[in-house]
């Protein structure tokens, strides 16, 4: 279940950067270190709106929850959006 909710978690960011963000780069980067499993994915675009109201931020924020961690997403360094999820 793990390995789906990784994949699923990845698919829905490059989704919500696709579709809103307006972006010219992107990079994920996955990385297990002991039992943290961390997802990080960062694009140069314009950042969301009210991420309270989005399904997607949501689905990642239950995603994270089911696997007892937790899930952040800041503004990055030169306007994109960081979406973590650990």
């Amino acid at each position: 279940m793990l390995t789906q909710d990784v994949i699923a978690a990845v698919r829905e960011t490059l989704t919500n950067v696709a579709k809103h963000a307006h972006a010219t780069s992107v990079s994920v980067d996955v990385e297990l270190a002991g039992d943290e499993l961390t997802i990080n994915v960062a694009d140069n675009g314009v950042g969301v709106g009210d991420p309270s109201t989005a399904s997607g931020v949501a689905n990642l924020r239950t995603r994270a929850g089911h696997h007892h961690g937790s899930f952040v997403l800041t503004a990055g360094p030169g306007g994109g959006q960081w979406l973590s999820g650990e």
